[in-house]
């Protein structure tokens, strides 16, 4: 009976687990809209992935840190958009710092100016925590508060897919503690 009832319970966990796992496909939040390069930067919160896109003047007003946008559904913060935008790997600053240690989901990097340190904590286990070594160049956004990983997968398929190359890089960002 016991057996019956605890495998009851996983099965509702799992069952709302998936439920709300679904209600957050709000994906993204908006981590940066810069004004002077017409660039936002939105990032899905349940992996990291970054990704940017150019939108004009009128719509790029719009966007604010902090905003939830959905590309699937061109939905910003329950409003639907009448833009459609074109979605590229984000242009990254040179890196500025490496990693400096790697503990199951906690990263250190140490800044490249100075040598302090910044850690942060991957958000799932997977392909790119694994491949994480000390002396990894990321760079660090302390204005925003993010650490940014450019990682280039052999088999996992991009935000910005691309059928013709063999590697695809990803960008994740990471909130730094």
């Amino acid at each position: 009976m016991k057996r019956l009832l605890i495998g009851g319970f996983v099965a509702v966990a799992a069952t709302l687990a998936v439920d709300s796992f679904a209600d957050q496909k709000v994906c993204c939040d908006v981590i940066r809209v810069n004004a002077e390069s017409g660039v936002v930067w939105v990032r899905n919160p349940l992996g990291g992935l970054l990704a940017e896109f150019h939108p004009s003047a009128a719509d790029l007003a719009k966007f604010k840190v902090g905003d939830h946008f959905n590309p699937d559904t061109n939905v910003l913060n329950g409003t639907k958009l009448e833009t459609k935008f074109a979605y590229v790997e984000p242009e990254l600053a040179p890196a500025n710092a490496t990693i400096f240690l790697v503990r199951g989901a906690r990263v250190t990097a140490k800044l490249n100016d100075g040598g302090s340190l910044r850690s942060f904590y991957l958000l799932s286990f997977g392909p790119l925590q694994s491949s994480l070594r000390p002396g990894q160049d990321i760079v660090v956004d302390e204005a925003g508060g993010w650490a940014i990983i450019r990682w280039v997968s052999h088999t996992a398929a991009s935000i910005i897919p691309d059928p013709k190359r063999k590697l695809t890089p990803q960008t994740y960002a990471f909130k730094l503690n």
